[in-house]
């Protein structure tokens, strides 16, 4: 078996970076449509979801933290992170600081689903593409061998 290749960090941040923005605009516009919207309910959620985008620094750390047998878990736990983050802020938000809870919910939550199914679209990309290397088969793209074509 050969040894595991490193994953390519670059593509996994510039990814998160569209899916935050993609969060931002998606969450922000939910919450500024929802009954009782408020500008503290709007900054609470870009604060939230832009918190979420500083979970994806453990998936970005390099070895020795994070290894390259070990990259898939590190983004499940930036994940979890990130959904307890959610929650977490929830409950902050709506019943510590009495902000209106249907703004912050929707947005929050329209903001974490966006991260979260994104995040697992690049990890798996990430990976498949991680594993074909190792088992050493060509791509999807190119031609697979006693193929017609």
């Amino acid at each position: 078996m050969s040894p595991l290749h490193d994953i390519p960090r670059k593509p996994y941040a510039f990814g998160m970076l569209i899916a935050t923005a993609v969060a931002l605009a998606a969450g922000l516009g939910i919450a500024s449509m929802a009954e009782g919207s408020t500008s503290g309910a709007l900054i609470a959620v870009a604060l939230t979801l832009l918190a979420g985008l500083a979970l994806c620094a453990l998936p970005l750390a390099g070895p020795p933290l994070v290894s390259p047998d070990r990259w898939g878990l590190a983004v499940l736990m930036a994940s979890v992170a990130r959904t307890m983050l959610v929650l977490l802020a929830l409950v902050v938000f709506v019943e510590g600081q009495g902000l209106p809870r249907k703004p912050v919910g929707f947005g929050l939550l329209a903001g974490a689903l966006i991260m979260m199914f994104a995040e697992a679209a690049i990890a798996v990309h990430l990976l498949m593409k991680r594993e074909r290397l190792r088992a050493g088969t060509p791509s999807t793209n190119s031609p697979q061998a006693g193929s017609v074509e």
